[in-house]
């Protein structure tokens, strides 16, 4: 299984931690739709 992370955290320890433990990407929840689409398919 792949995992994108979404967070409404920015923090980078955040996202060092998530990608450390196998995420995929790290995305904030205030990015743009069409932004949060396009990573879904890519980590697709």
């Amino acid at each position: 299984m792949r995992v994108l992370a979404l967070s409404a955290y920015d923090d980078e320890r955040y996202v060092q931690e998530m990608l450390g433990a196998g995420a995929v990407g790290y995305l904030l929840k205030e990015e743009a739709p069409g932004v949060i689409v396009a990573a879904v398919r890519a980590a697709a």
